[in-house]
């Protein structure tokens, strides 16, 4: 079986060359839903798994091997941090999800070849997702259109283009 992380690495060059195939060179604001401005963010560290979350993983996966998800947190931790981000949002507005645990939404949505529903539907549901995105049991989530809004931010930003062709 190969390794989790390589497969992860992989996965995310293919993501980053595919987003890059998406901006069209435009920009836009970034809004959570059609009816609201654009998002701001203030860049933060990822928590650490919520206690009663890694209590399950660590119960449910004891002897087998973990799903790549909880292999990726517990071996690289914070993949992808939110200041990376920072420039590619609004310093006012409405709070939006963090980019940098999106970004690990993306890249594990590909590794699981699901669409943007179902991906927004794991994070909601999937004990191994919750670990690695370090969500408590009570996290709502985000709407699944969230996704493709980001994926189209994150092509379109110059900062992040030029950082991904380095």
């Amino acid at each position: 079986m190969p390794d989790p992380v390589a497969h992860l690495l992989f996965v995310l060059v293919g993501v980053l060359i595919v987003a890059a195939g998406w901006s069209g060179g435009r920009s836009f604001s970034f809004p959570v839903t059609e009816r609201e401005g654009p998002v701001s963010m203030e860049p933060r560290s990822w928590p650490e798994p919520a206690p009663e979350v890694a209590r399950a993983v660590r119960a449910k996966y004891s002897g087998r091997q973990v799903p790549l998800p909880v292999a990726v947190r517990d071996r690289l931790g914070e993949l992808f941090a939110d200041a990376e981000f920072a420039e590619a949002f609004a310093v006012t507005g409405p709070r939006g999800w963090s980019p940098g645990r999106l970004a690990l939404v993306t890249v594990l949505q590909m590794a699981e070849n699901l669409t943007d529903r179902q991906a927004a539907e794991a994070v909601r549901d999937k004990l191994s997702w919750s670990y690695a995105l370090g969500l408590g049991l009570e996290d709502p989530g985000f709407d699944f259109s969230v996704l493709s809004q980001f994926r189209t931010r994150v092509a379109a930003h110059p900062s992040l283009s030029d950082s991904r062709e380095t």
